[in-house]
């Protein structure tokens, strides 16, 4: 059976042995000057075939492969202790200038923490702000203007929010080539699509790394071991409410 089993490395030789075959064929096809223009047709098909099947179990085991990886993410997407940081790099869209983004999300039952910070590499310019919440209440503090706004009923409740960055359905497109790699020491996926790609950790489900829309994405993980001292808010802000 052609299809191989999820993680296997054959699949790459089965691509292979389907192509040479195809190859042969049209090689034996072409020799010799006579060929007339039902056997012109009779090779199209089959080529057109040929792709068709193994774009089609590619695309099979493209699934396969991140249905298991959404699985073993399922136990951490309930967990109620983390610690999720996050690193964006890109350029500015219109002067082209290196940014640097971080984001650090904390949770530990019913409190919540989210702390950024803004670089502007090439112009020296750094900003930090952060939030604080319980439920639907959070506190947004600025650290540019030492202010802080309270929002009450906030329509986002933060002690839910679970920092997983779903995979992106582009991801799932017919033409994703997903590779076994290693990082760090850790088994891993890249699913590569065009330009872009993602990598996810094989045992955990987790995204660890992503490029998008010339944006670099670094991404790690921490689970039960949050500190209550993370969720101490800053003294010192003018409230702006």
């Amino acid at each position: 059976m052609l299809i191989p089993m999820i993680g296997e490395e054959n699949f790459t030789m089965q691509q292979a042995l389907l192509q040479k075959i195809a190859l042969d064929f049209i090689i034996r096809e072409y020799k010799g000057d006579d060929m007339n223009k039902n056997k012109k047709i009779r090779i199209a098909i089959i080529i057109i075939s040929v792709i068709t099947v193994i774009l089609l179990i590619n695309w099979l085991r493209n699934f396969l492969i991140i249905k298991s990886l959404s699985k073993n993410k399922e136990s951490y997407c309930a967990d109620k202790e983390y610690h999720f940081s996050e690193i964006l790099k890109y350029k500015s869209e219109i002067r082209k200038e290196e940014i640097e983004e971080t984001y650090d999300i904390y949770r530990k039952r019913e409190k919540y923490a989210e702390l950024h910070e803004y670089k502007n590499l090439d112009a020296g310019i750094t900003s930090k702000s952060a939030r604080y919440g319980k439920g639907y209440n959070m506190h947004a503090y600025s650290f540019d203007t030492k202010t802080v706004f309270i929002f009450e009923n906030w329509d986002e409740q933060l002690d839910d929010k679970y920092p997983m960055i779903d995979y992106p359905c582009s991801f799932m497109d017919i033409f994703t080539v997903i590779i076994p790699i290693n990082v760090e020491g850790k088994k891993c996926y890249k699913c590569q699509f065009m330009f872009d790609y993602l990598i996810i950790e094989k045992e955990t489900g987790l995204l660890i790394q992503s490029f998008e829309d010339n944006k670099e994405t670094n991404i790690s993980y921490d689970f039960n071991n949050v500190k209550d001292s993370i969720f101490t808010e800053p003294k010192g802000f003018r409230t702006l409410n």
